[in-house]
């Protein structure tokens, strides 16, 4: 494989982590089993109160492309995941989730065809869920559940082509923020993150960085995103963690986000979507609610 620019590390993954010892090992195993291995791996542990500390380090002493920092105090998930984004050094960046995983060609596969074309600024494949959902007990509630959240949000990555009014639309549309794990160039990631609290904070993310290109999308299955881990939490607790009061129009902060830096105009040309997310929340609260009751 032959890169246009340093010929050795071009690529920085943020590993951003808390309370981890659970999956943190599987997850650096599944980055340093990589095809590609030109990169810095900078572990960011947010004040972990468990073993995560023991078991980053063990790593980091084998292996001199790994950095890590234990934050003295927990800063919150927004600026953990922004401190290993600004302390890249290289060209591409990429997330990693503690508790998902890779397939052994997921970083070589994005890097060319983020390499190839450079009308993209960020590139994922297929994302699949793994593991327990240990939230939605009972067959018959799970594919209730299942079947409501899919008229509003579609789980996993797609692609955002067009111009950037046409790539908003289908951001929304889709509702959807796995594309956030993807490969991105760094200097307009670093541009477009956004660390002040809100209801979709990741869905903003990606709204941001879609001024500075496209997003693609190989279709292959090679990240797998945990849902009974970290991302499994309950929409009652996330919103809360936001300091969301309204259930009514539980994405208030949002959309309070998006005519500030997206603007009023584009705002009400996708006011149907925007209701729409909304409305998916405010289901999604209520299901928690039932569950709260129920167990």
């Amino acid at each position: 494989m032959k890169y246009k620019k340093n010929p050795e590390f071009i690529l920085s993954i943020g590993l951003p982590v808390f309370n981890g010892e659970e999956w943190i090992a599987q997850r650096i195993k599944s980055i340093l089993s990589q095809t590609f291995k030109n990169f810095e791996l900078i572990i960011s542990d947010n004040s972990s109160e468990d073993r995560t500390s023991e078991i980053c380090l063990e790593f980091a002493n084998k292996d001199k492309r790994i950095r890590y920092y234990k934050q003295e105090e927990n800063m919150g998930p927004e600026k953990n995941f922004g401190f290993v984004l600004y302390h890249a050094k290289y060209d591409f960046f990429v997330w990693a989730a503690a508790d998902d995983i890779w397939e052994e060609t997921f970083l070589k596969k994005n890097i060319e065809q983020l390499l190839s074309n450079d009308r993209l600024v960020g590139s994922i494949s297929n994302v699949i869920k793994f593991g327990e959902n240990t939230r939605r007990t009972g067959s018959k509630i799970k594919k209730f559940a299942d079947k409501i959240n899919s008229k509003f949000s579609k789980y996993g990555a797609y692609s955002i082509t067009g111009t950037y009014e046409e790539r908003i639309r289908i951001c929304l549309k889709n509702n959807s923020a796995q594309s956030v794990y993807g490969i991105f160039r760094t200097k307009k990631l670093k541009e477009s993150f956004v660390e002040s609290k809100n209801s979709a904070i990741d869905l903003c993310v990606i709204l941001m960085i879609l001024k500075h290109g496209e997003i693609d999308v190989i279709n292959e299955n090679l990240l797998k995103c945990r849902t009974g881990g970290i991302s499994g939490k309950g929409k009652i607790e996330i919103i809360n963690s936001f300091g969301i009061k309204s259930i009514v129009l539980p994405h208030y902060t949002f959309m309070k986000w998006f005519i500030t830096n997206v603007g009023i105009k584009l705002f009400f040309k996708n006011f149907d979507l925007i209701l729409k997310m909304n409305l998916g929340l405010f289901l999604a609260i209520i299901y928690d609610f039932y569950l709260k009751k129920k167990n």
